[in-house]
């Protein structure tokens, strides 16, 4: 089943989209509103480029489907990143409002109710992001949004029937790539319920988890985790992604969160490239997702030419 955002749209559903901290639940009918509003406050400004500044999973969402909407170019950079002005953007989509700042400002809390309209996204619609910036000064990265369909179709044909409906939680931002599509775009678009809000602390892992969640992590969380007991947790699913996860790590994600990790090789410029789980006794060789193609360099490098 090929993923489709203008698919997603389209549907008639009351379905749960996201839940806060606490449990209170937002509907589909919730994140179209948001979406609606946004559209009115972008598509009335000259514009084109605008920079989502929201931690905040669910207004993140309507703010993005809320630029495609209206024709405009979201814009995803960590914040240091944002903050320093140091990348070229009409406007900026926050929360609250800003102590200052000469940029156009569109403040969530303020923006006034909006009549919700049948609408489409076109699949080349545009998106805007950046490389971190740990080898050299962050790069811009344009994409498409037929580029994260075609991914995450890919991966909901890999794991979509043993994640069936399950909530997803997750330790990493959704301004970047990782995050973007897997605690955000994926579930949206299969329709599995995603927290608002990032864990931020191992013993967290083991609050939050139930064999009908799944954890989209990173290294950096999971090597904190040997300290816990073993079976502290029982996962459907962890994914891990932004850097190789150690062999203990590994061992460590397997005995304490109940599963062993899934990791996705990828980055900023070319998304994702490969997938391994690495499992005791078994060879942890890289898999290369369906449709990408890879090849050694002479020097060397990995080269990359892939739909996503």
């Amino acid at each position: 089943m090929r993923l489709s955002l203008s698919s997603t749209l389209t549907a008639d559903s009351d379905h749960v989209v996201c839940f806060r901290r606490g449990g209170t639940e937002l509907r589909w009918p919730d994140l179209l509103a948001l979406a609606f509003r946004v559209r009115a406050a972008v598509g009335s400004e000259p514009g084109t480029r605008w920079a989502l500044d929201l931690d905040d999973a669910f207004e993140f969402t309507g703010a993005l489907l809320g630029c495609w909407l209206a024709g405009k170019t979201p814009v995803l950079a960590p914040a240091p990143l944002l903050n320093g002005r140091a990348i070229t953007i009409d406007g900026i989509v926050r929360s609250t409002t800003p102590p200052t700042g000469a940029l156009p400002c569109i403040v969530l809390r303020e923006l006034a109710a909006t009549p919700i309209a049948s609408a489409n996204i076109p699949s080349s619609s545009e998106l805007v992001m950046y490389t971190s910036g740990s080898t050299g000064t962050p790069k811009e990265i344009r994409r498409h949004l037929h580029n994260a369909e075609a991914e995450l179709t890919v991966l909901e044909s890999l794991w979509g029937e043993h994640m069936g409906a399950c909530a997803v939680h997750a330790t990493v931002s959704h301004r970047h790539i990782y995050g973007l599509l897997f605690r955000v775009l994926w579930p949206l678009m299969a329709r599995r319920p995603f927290a608002t809000f990032d864990l931020e602390y191992p013993e967290q892992l083991a609050l939050e988890s139930a064999p009908s969640a799944a954890l989209v992590s990173s290294p950096a969380m999971l090597k904190r985790i040997g300290h816990l007991p073993a079976g502290t947790a029982q996962w459907r699913a962890v994914f891990s992604s932004g850097g190789l996860l150690s062999a203990t790590a590994a061992e460590d994600t397997a005995r304490v969160l109940g599963v062993a990790a899934v990791e996705v090789l990828g980055s900023t410029e070319t998304s994702g490239v490969a997938w391994r789980q690495q499992l005791r006794h078994t060879p942890a060789r890289w898999t290369p997702l369906a449709t990408v193609e890879t090849r050694a360099s002479a020097e060397g490098y990995l080269e990359v030419r892939s739909p996503f």
